[in-house]
Order: C-alpha cells, then structure tokens, then sequence
C-alpha cells in the first residue's frame, strides 16, 4: 500500500489517503475511485470530503471513476447512451431536444412515485462532448435508496415509461445490475486507451453551477432522504432468485476461464475455490 502525502509546504497540515491496485485491498474505506489515466487502475481511497477534494486536485485532469462496491445509501442514477446510427435510425423522427425532456419527464415522475415529498429541483444532469452518441448521467440529490438493488429497481421504473424507442438495454444500461460499479465523476475526461488521449469530459446540464459532490450517488455529508420500505423498490421472491441465479453463472464461468488461463500459461501450485459469502 502506498501513501500519498498532499501537503505542498513543511508546515502546513498533511492530507493523506490510500492507493492500491486492488479493489479489495480498500474495503474499509468510506469511498473509493479508480483513476483509470493510470496503466494499473489505480484505486484510491478516503474517508471524508476534504481527502476526496486532495485526490480530485492531485490527480486534475485524470479519468476519476466513483467506485461502488457495497451496499450504501446511493443517490439513484440513470446511464443514458444513445449512439448517433440508432438515433438517426429512429422512424418517426426524435429531435435531440425531445430524447432529452423525454427523459426527464420519465425520471421525475419515477421520483414522485418513489417519494412525494421529493423536490424535482434537486435534479442532476451530466453530458459529455462525445459526438458520437447522445450521453446524459440523471441523478438527484433528494433523496437515498438503500442499496445497489434499489437503485436497479429504479432504472427499470423508468425504463418502462420510456418512449419504447429509448428503452433498449443499449440505451439505458443499468450500471448498478451488477455487484459493483464505476460512474465517471463531473469534470473528469474519459481516456482513450488506443490514442493515449483524454476526451469526451463530463459537462453539468443541471445545475450549472453545482459541485463535484452534487453530482456523486454516494457523496459524504449527506443528510438527504433515505427512501424505506417502498413497495416499488421491493424484489418478488423469483426475481431475488433469478438474481442470485444469474450472479451464480457469471461466477462460475469467471471460476473456469481463471482454471484454463492457469493451465495454458503453465502455472501450477494453486487451488481454486469459490469464494464464500
């Protein structure tokens, strides 16, 4: 584990926090990014919000990614990527105006579903400058879901109420359907392994104004509210299942690719086994 002294001057008061390579290694940790301008990936890790300003100053200009890999209060997020050749496939025509209020629209009235007190003016939206897709980040910073699971059951409410021209899985990607994510952070270009380069930078639509923090789904100091014991937000028993079934499958596919990757580089010496829960 290396650690990161900040500090530009002797006298001034140190501000520190975790790199590793491995996600696993930064469990303990309040909050994690991955810095993906880095070869290895690095992953850094924090305890509160004057660490997570150290990271973004030190590491300006760097592709940051907010790395959820447990289940937290999350801010509900939607991933929205429309690719310019499905946009212009579209019959009746969508002005990119009517994707985006569309969207909008749809998100808002999942809110006031999950939450009537829900104030539709803490509403976030990101872009970026990437001219081969339509991309947005839809988030607020009302109110909490309670896990990963939430926050996927989420997407789907408002996949469903999507003109059915923009509810592709392609589309809207339900990021949090996995068991853990990366969300690239506002300000923070994307890197672009083949050319080396960094592009496509992740603009604010909504607010203008607002901080790195109002648009993070897991940001410190929050005191929003906590949605509990919504029934929207509840699994059925053979959905928790299928879950749990599909999570089983990935698991073992990933278990079998690592035992032929070891036997074809000659690697002996280690025994595999599943992981307990």
């Amino acid at each position: 584990m290396t650690q990161f002294e900040l500090s530009e001057f002797l006298d001034a008061p140190s501000i520190l926090y975790y790199c590793d390579l491995k996600a696993e290694d930064i469990g303990q940790y309040l909050y994690k990014i991955r810095d993906d301008s880095i070869r290895s990936r690095n992953f850094l890790s924090v305890d509160n919000e004057d660490e997570i300003e150290a990271i973004l100053s030190d590491h300006e200009g760097h592709s940051l990614h907010e790395f959820i890999d447990s289940d937290e209060l999350l801010h509900p997020i939607i991933d929205f990527n429309l690719p310019r050749e499905v946009y212009d496939s579209f019959d009746p025509k969508l002005l990119g105006k009517e994707v985006l209020d569309s969207l909008i629209l749809t998100f808002r009235k999942t809110c006031l579903e999950i939450f009537l007190k829900w104030d539709s003016e803490t509403i976030t939206i990101t872009s970026n400058s990437d001219v081969k897709k339509m991309s947005y980040h839809i988030s607020t910073t009302g109110m909490r879901l309670k896990n990963i699971a939430q926050v996927t059951i989420f997407t789907e409410l408002v996949r469903k109420k999507l003109l059915a021209s923009l509810q592709g899985n392609s589309i809207i990607d339900n990021i949090t359907n996995k068991r853990s994510f990366f969300l690239r952070m506002f300000r923070s270009p994307k890197y672009n392994k083949k050319t080396e380069e960094h592009i496509c930078v992740k603009k604010a639509i909504c607010p203008k104004d607002g901080s790195i923090f109002d648009f993070m789904i897991h940001p410190p100091n929050d005191e929003s509210d906590v949605i509990d014991n919504n029934p929207l937000l509840v699994l059925s028993e053979p959905e928790v299942k299928r879950c749990n079934d599909i999570n089983s499958k990935i698991t073992k596919v990933e278990f079998e690719l690592v035992e032929k990757l070891l036997e074809e580089v000659s690697i002996k010496g280690f025994n595999l086994s599943f992981p307990s829960e």
